[in-house]
């Protein structure tokens, strides 16, 4: 039961690193695209 109780905890600690991870990348993708959207669109 121990086991199962550390396994929980680490696969809702990863889970929410992961969503975090995700976030994080979401923001600097959507900064970037607003930075740097003059060159990019006359490629599409």
């Amino acid at each position: 039961m121990k086991i199962f109780i550390e396994f929980l905890i680490a696969a809702i600690l990863i889970t929410s690193l992961i969503m975090l991870m995700t976030w994080a990348y979401n923001t600097m993708t959507s900064v970037n695209k607003k930075k740097s959207s003059n060159k990019k669109n006359k490629k599409g």
